[in-house]
């Protein structure tokens, strides 16, 4: 964590961890420092609704993105996350089917750049959440839990730059958002896959 700076009510530096905001107030530059390398840093890009569109994660030198994540929303609901990622095989997609703004179906798909749709490799989970909708489990189809959230103590707010997490933000997506490890078997492998984790 370390020590906090704001501007006005912006958070601007959290610790090792730099913000910055455009004139609506949203995170559009996340950056964290080390002493070992160069900083870690993603961008955020919003539609005029003021919907997050989608996250960038940079180079070392900052100049060409090695992972990119798309947000595709149905009005103020989250629907779909695209991860493309230099470390990833194939592009990593999570689509959540809702009731209402509660989630209730996850599926994970992973594709081949190309591949007909038959090769599409899928999961499908069902969404347990909490009263006021937030996911904390995914079941998956053979009725054992794939994923759990980790919550923190209820009386600590949620981070920088965080929309309180009763579902999905439309400029932050919810760090609870269910991102389980994704197994695809190809040809003479097995390969792991996983988006990384929203910063």
């Amino acid at each position: 964590m370390g020590p906090r700076t704001y501007a006005g009510t912006r958070l601007t530096r959290a610790g090792r961890v730099r913000y910055q905001h455009d004139g609506l107030g949203r995170i559009t530059l996340r950056q964290k420092t080390y002493l070992s390398r160069k900083p870690d840093t993603w961008r955020y890009t919003y539609d005029p609704p003021g919907r997050r569109t989608g996250k960038h994660h940079l180079s070392e030198g900052g100049e060409t993105v090695v992972e990119r994540v798309a947000f595709t929303w149905d009005g103020t609901t989250l629907c779909e996350q695209t991860t493309t990622s230099t470390a990833l095989p194939n592009p990593v997609t999570l689509t959540w089917d809702h009731q209402g703004l509660r989630p209730v179906a996850q599926t994970d798909r992973i594709t081949a750049r190309g591949a007909p749709q038959e090769e599409i490799d899928s999961r499908s989970f069902a969404v347990v959440t909490d009263l006021v909708g937030t996911p904390s489990e995914l079941v998956g189809q053979d009725s054992e839990t794939a994923w759990r959230a980790h919550r923190t103590s209820g009386a600590q707010p949620p981070g920088p730059g965080e929309a309180p997490r009763t579902h999905h933000s439309v400029s932050r997506v919810s760090t609870t958002t269910p991102k389980p490890v994704c197994t695809t078997t190809t040809s003479s492998t097995t390969t792991r896959d996983r988006p990384s984790t929203d910063p």
